[in-house]
């Protein structure tokens, strides 16, 4: 069963076939493997919004996400779903993602601060 919290997202296709999209640990570290980068680089190059990732990367983001419950896709099957299914993979690549202070509102000019420990250095 497809848990939105945790990065799976169902998705109709067009023709009517089901998948269902997961990213977890195991997502993440089969991309890495299929682009030949770390599981931190392509972390980072999901959150660049200034410099979004061109189309291989993509296909091989959607390529793991498919694999917990398609293990059988290949990644050209993967180029063909993400055409239709683009928007569903981002939104199960945010719910999977950790927030950032920046996006949980952390680091606002609002209220009182809590210090920050281990700055290594004295006020």
């Amino acid at each position: 069963m497809a848990e939105p919290t945790k990065g799976e997202f169902p998705v109709t296709m067009a023709d009517g076939r089901k998948i269902t999209l997961a990213f977890d640990v195991n997502a993440f570290i089969d991309i890495g493997d299929q682009l030949g980068m770390g599981v931190p680089d392509v972390i980072k190059a999901l959150g660049d919004k200034d410099n979004p990732p061109g189309l291989k990367f993509q296909r091989a983001v959607m390529w793991g996400g498919l694999q917990k419950h398609h293990p059988e896709m290949t990644i050209r099957d993967a180029g063909e779903i993400l055409v239709e299914a683009s928007e569903a993979m981002q939104k199960s690549i945010d719910a999977a993602m950790p927030k950032g202070d920046e996006e949980a509102g952390d680091d606002t000019d609002e209220g009182p601060q809590k210090p920050r420990r281990g700055t290594g250095t004295k006020p």
